[in-house]
């Protein structure tokens, strides 16, 4: 004796389709390869030649009529405070500031 035929219905192939397209929207969506609606268009870099700026470009950060400061310099002035709480320190919130246990 021989089993009746499956078929999948409409239904269920429409359905699995749109999962698989609003996966994929989704991943493209978080990736950045769609852009969202508070996006903004990419702006290329200016750089400045002597012959157009009247000043030599720095090879580190790209200029726009202003002195060029290498990169490196700019992040050695921002001092790094130590923090105030170990990992696995106890806290709790007194008035919305953190204090020791």
């Amino acid at each position: 004796m021989s089993e009746p035929a499956s078929k999948t219905s409409p239904f269920i192939i429409a359905a699995s389709i749109a999962v698989i397209i609003a996966s994929i929207v989704g991943v493209g969506a978080m990736t950045g390869l769609i852009p969202g609606r508070e996006s903004k268009p990419e702006v290329p870099a200016v750089t400045a030649t002597s012959q157009t700026a009247g000043m030599s470009a720095s090879p580190t950060q790209p200029t726009t009529g202003a002195e060029a400061k290498p990169i490196a310099e700019d992040k050695a002035a921002v001092a790094q405070p130590e923090p105030a709480f170990a990992i696995g320190d106890k806290v709790k919130i007194i008035d919305g500031a953190l204090v020791r246990n």
